[in-house]
């Protein structure tokens, strides 16, 4: 961090986080930083400045956008990949439950054997999971209006949530990475691919055009210890209209 640029805790009203929390956030948008921080007063972050979009080219269905959030996520694995503590990962659209930094705790504590541990998902896109133990594959759908209309009450409330399989989610708002699965993840993914393919042995396979890094890590949750939250513990408003991604050409 350096005095020069708008990532100074000392304006932010915060302490140095001593935790492996991070919020990805661009220089150029100090606004949704300043809400991100706002609306999730109960935790402590890391800012890591985002990879800046105007500053590299498209690459196969990604903007240009979407390219530099994916490799900016990719940043983040590599550093993590590095150490041996787990790392949680924001965008700075994200909306945290007052109870998350208690359920990271306990996670440490009981030393889990996770790769990968979704907080949230978009609410406008399919979550695809397995009841633990291994009973069923679940396809669910939601209404993103009334998520978005219930979400503060939400957020607040006291839930009892459980971990399920991963199968495959859109959206990347908020995950716990552990250090080996962040090798996985840049062992399957990276060099990032234009194309993903999902195989869900004995349940379906599909191949489609990757457009964003939540395509991408699609592919790896079938072949890593990957779960998700359920109910979620983080939710994004996911409105395209100030997406720093979706609405750009």
């Amino acid at each position: 961090l350096t005095g020069e640029d708008f990532f100074i805790l000392k304006e932010l009203n915060m302490e140095k986080p001593t935790s492996n929390n991070y919020v990805i956030s661009l220089k150029r948008t100090p606004e949704r930083l300043k809400k991100f921080l706002d609306d999730n007063q109960h935790m402590q972050f890391e800012v890591f400045e985002a990879i800046d979009g105007n500053d590299i080219e498209p690459f196969g269905g990604y903007t240009k956008y979407a390219h530099a959030v994916a490799l900016s996520h990719i940043e983040l694995w590599k550093k993590c990949a590095e150490g041996t503590e787990d790392f949680l990962i924001c965008e700075d659209d994200a909306e945290l439950h007052k109870d998350l930094q208690r359920a990271l705790d306990g996670l440490k504590a009981s030393k889990h054997p996770y790769d990968f541990i979704g907080w949230g998902w978009n609410f406008d896109a399919e979550l695809f999971v397995g009841i633990l133990p291994e009973l069923s594959p679940v396809s669910m759908h939601f209404s993103q209006e009334h998520m978005r209309q219930n979400k503060q009450n939400y957020l607040a409330t006291p839930i009892d949530p459980v971990l399920m399989r991963l199968y495959y989610y859109f959206g990347c708002c908020c995950y716990t990475i552990s250090p080996a699965g962040a090798k996985r993840f840049l062992e399957i993914l990276y060099p990032l691919q234009k194309e993903i393919t999902v195989d869900i042995k004995g349940i379906k396979k599909f191949t489609f055009e990757a457009r964003g890094i939540d395509c991408v890590m699609a592919q790896a949750f079938v072949d890593t210890l990957s779960v998700v939250c359920f109910p979620p513990m983080a939710l994004s408003h996911n409105d395209h209209t100030k997406s720093t991604i979706q609405n750009k050409k």
